[in-house]
């Protein structure tokens, strides 16, 4: 833990972060990919931390960069994302976005993130894309998506096909007393349908 800059002067004290092996004439900075946590011993440090020169304890490979050793740290590649200790960079999985290599978030509603994603990708108007998707999926019969990232059942009187924007009031002479119709009943002969679409009345009575 000294070293001996003159054989005949009393020996020095090693600073903190250096290494004085036996015999030392002069003080060490202690290596990158090591620590030196007393002046006299070396040890390597382990995969996933990261060490620079003069270093007394090993640190964790900082958030948003890699270690591929503990005397290297280089930052986190676009599309990536590294947690802490990370050796390499880790793709954006599919149905995530990563704005930046230190947060992996799900992809928001009304988009899509097919992986690596950086910024997230609209949907169209028809689709329907709910929190973490990786493809857009077109707006399921029964119901209708105004926007990409809602999706509503359809109203009793109404009926919805794929991808529809807004619901559709059932034609006359037809009627569904149900949510989620893709399609509209005919009345029976005799009757016709009522205001709201909900049932059939018969013809010539007043409308309820």
């Amino acid at each position: 833990g000294s070293y001996c800059p003159n054989p005949s002067v009393e020996p020095l004290l090693c600073g903190i972060g250096s290494y004085c092996p036996s015999r030392s004439s002069q003080s060490l900075d202690c290596p990158a990919g090591f620590v030196c946590r007393d002046p006299s011993t070396i040890i390597i440090c382990s995969s996933g931390t990261y060490c620079p020169v003069g270093s007394i304890e090993a640190e964790l490979c900082p958030i948003g960069s890699i270690c591929p050793t503990p005397s290297i740290s280089q930052p986190c590649q676009l599309g990536s994302y590294c947690p802490e200790g990370s050796i390499s960079s880790q793709m954006c999985d599919p149905g995530f976005v990563c704005a930046d290599p230190t947060i992996s978030e799900l992809c928001p509603a009304g988009f899509f993130c097919i992986g690596s994603t950086i910024v997230p990708v609209e949907c169209e108007l028809g689709d329907y894309c709910e929190i973490g998707s990786v493809l857009p999926s077109r707006c399921p019969p029964g119901k209708y998506c105004e926007t990409p990232a809602n999706s509503t059942s359809c109203p009793i009187g109404h009926f919805c096909g794929r991808s529809f924007i807004q619901p559709i009031l059932c034609p006359e002479s037809q009627y569904t007393n149900q949510t989620e119709s893709i399609e509209c009943s005919n009345c029976l002969e005799g009757y016709r349908s009522s205001y709201d679409r909900r049932g059939c009345e018969l013809c010539g009575s007043q409308d309820g």
